[in-house]
């Protein structure tokens, strides 16, 4: 289960070397932009075994939920 608190803190996280620099709203949406379901589905989905895509989607979409709250 993934919780709106550990995307929090992952997304804000000052240790992340490839957000440095960037205000918290730019973190968030660099990060919404990567988790758009139709983006994942079209760049990482088709590398995916059939029986992996649903469970892939399903995290992607709770993903997407949480980064909006925040």
């Amino acid at each position: 289960e993934i919780s709106i608190q550990q995307v929090r803190e992952f997304v804000l996280s000052p240790y992340r070397q490839s957000m440095e620099g960037k205000t918290p709203r730019e973190r968030i949406r660099a990060e919404m932009l990567f988790w758009h379901p139709d983006k994942f589905e079209s760049k990482f989905l088709r590398l995916m075994k059939a029986d992996d895509k649903a469970i892939a989607m399903e995290a992607v979409n709770v993903l997407s939920r949480i980064l909006t709250q925040i």
